[in-house]
């Protein structure tokens, strides 16, 4: 257990400093388009009820607690956010 463990924190940290260079230009890219934040904090529960954070990139523009849901003509994804929604895993 103690080598997994090693070697997740191992391959997770070499493929953070390898991607940082695009994870920033992604940042960016979403903060040049609007004013909403580049990077997201969610709470997602795993099994047993615990909880972990992760950072994530929002795919729709940020507006608060009015989403904006349910109403026609709202045009909230902009071009960095639909190439991100595009691209993410299912």
């Amino acid at each position: 257990m103690v080598a997994k463990r090693a070697l997740d924190l191992l391959l997770a940290g070499t493929a953070l400093v390898i991607l940082s260079p695009l994870l920033a230009l992604i940042c960016l890219g979403i903060k040049l388009e609007g004013r909403s934040p580049s990077m997201l904090l969610q709470r997602r529960a795993v099994f047993n009820g615990r909880e972990f954070a992760i950072y994530n990139f929002p795919t729709t523009a940020w507006e608060g607690a009015s989403t904006g849901q349910g109403r026609r003509n709202v045009n909230r994804v902009t071009r960095v956010r639909s190439l991100i929604a595009r691209h993410r895993p299912a």
